[in-house]
């Protein structure tokens, strides 16, 4: 037990890590991206202004027996301002509404 690797996490937060010259900056998704389970993101320029966005999907269905089912994501679509600043996208006006 002397040699076990212990790893500990104090956060749970969805975030983004921007790279900005070697150096990580943590930006956290507002709290429309912390009550869906983050599975894969996307990161492109989805509208066209030239900036990076980042569209995520989630759900997940494999939970314990005594854990409910994360099934109620239906995306989200965070466009940004070339500023590592990232605004949600009502999903009706985003590129996932396309597909949902």
């Amino acid at each position: 037990m002397n040699d076990a690797v212990v790893y500990e996490i104090s956060n749970f937060e969805s975030i983004v890590l921007i790279n900005d010259n070697n150096i990580l900056k943590r930006v956290v998704f507002p709290i429309q991206g912390q009550v869906i389970p983050v599975k894969d993101p996307l990161i492109k320029d989805s509208n066209g202004d030239g900036f990076k966005d980042i569209m995520v999907v989630g759900n997940h269905y494999g939970v314990e027996i005594e854990t409910t089912r994360y099934y109620a994501g239906s995306g989200l679509s965070l466009l940004g301002d070339g500023e590592n600043n990232f605004a949600v996208t009502p999903l009706e006006k985003s590129v996932l509404y396309q597909f949902s």
